[in-house]
């Protein structure tokens, strides 16, 4: 398309040089166009011929090829636009519909849905290693850290989450949200703040959506997984003594791809389904927990890192923790 326009143009002034250079007959006199001025040639009374109609043919072609390539081009522009507008809404439709059913579905074992899609010009990928939560737990004593812990120092252990995500890559080349852009649209829509979101006891989404634009490349919907908190005091036999219990769940996003480890991005098609299936989960019992801090580092350029997610204090001396482990597979 820039190769046309150009020939177009350079057509179009070549045409406008010859008109210039040739004289036109007026009135028994010829006239001289000048690029500053016009001025007749006095003495001459016999007329001299003017631009042939070859000539105006070639002019005429070069004025609507010039027409039909602006034309185009303005067509084009406005036609990117429109897909990218349209992708957007659809990509929003299908996140949070995705985040809805990852949440329904995340600590189900075997519980399945599927969700079509359908775009004109964006992409849609899962990415195995999109963002990384640090779970740090700090205790009320001394303590040994569990299996898959790392002790940081004496009384705090950290458990770091490797998640993946999926994401939709709008073109932003002719709409555009703005380099910065952050918007929450599950499961509460917001604009992003470095406080990611604060977990309570009436937010129990397994999943987050977001729509997020770096710069003016591309627009990313993505989906990622999200842990979620519950007051849950009870006095199970694994406790010694009554204080509040949290239930911590943190669901683990993976895909059906034969070879995952090895892939940095897995694509999927323009249109198709995905599918979400709860698999297996473990848990973990804490004891003696003064407080949870947890934070998310992402992947650029899907989002600024890092950022704070939440943090969890206990309103006794010290709490118990349920920490539950549930796979989501997530298949194109």
């Amino acid at each position: 398309m820039d190769v046309v326009r150009i020939i177009g143009f350079w057509a179009c002034i070549q045409a406008w040089k010859t008109v210039i250079r040739t004289p036109l007959q007026y009135d028994h006199k010829v006239l001289y166009l000048h690029p500053h001025s016009y001025f007749v040639a006095g003495g001459l009374r016999r007329a001299t011929r003017g631009i042939s109609p070859v000539l105006a043919t070639i002019i005429l072609l070069a004025v609507f090829v010039t027409v039909i390539v602006v034309a185009l081009g303005f067509a084009e522009t406005e036609l990117s636009a429109y897909s990218a507008r349209s992708d957007l809404s659809i990509a929003k439709s299908f996140a949070m519909d995705a985040s809805a059913a990852i949440t329904q579905i995340g600590f189900s074992d075997g519980a399945s849905q599927s969700l079509g899609y359908g775009f004109r010009s964006a992409a849609l990928a899962y990415i195995p290693s999109l963002v990384v939560y640090n779970f740090t737990f700090t205790y009320s004593g001394s303590v040994t850290c569990p299996k898959q812990f790392t002790p940081l120092k004496q009384g705090v252990c950290e458990l770091i989450v490797d998640e993946g995500g999926v994401v939709v890559s709008i073109p932003a080349h002719y709409f555009s949200l703005g380099s910065g852009y952050c918007e929450i649209i599950y499961p509460r829509r917001n604009l992003c703040t470095t406080n990611f979101s604060t977990i309570s006891e009436e937010d129990t989404s397994l999943s987050l959506a977001y729509v997020y634009q770096q710069g003016g490349l591309f627009i990313y919907v993505a989906i990622i997984p999200f842990p979620s908190a519950e007051n849950a005091t009870t006095y199970p036999p694994t406790l010694t003594q009554t204080q509040t219990i949290y239930n911590l769940y943190i669901p683990l996003f993976t895909s059906n791809s034969s070879n995952i480890a090895s892939q940095k991005v897995i694509s999927y098609p323009p249109t198709g389904d995905v599918s979400i299936q709860g698999l297996s989960q473990t848990t973990t019992t804490l004891e003696n927990i003064k407080s949870i801090s947890i934070s998310a580092t992402f992947r650029q350029p899907y989002f600024p890192s890092p950022v704070q997610v939440a943090t969890l204090s206990c309103p006794q001396a010290n709490c118990g923790v349920n920490l539950f482990n549930g796979t989501v597979l997530v298949g194109g």
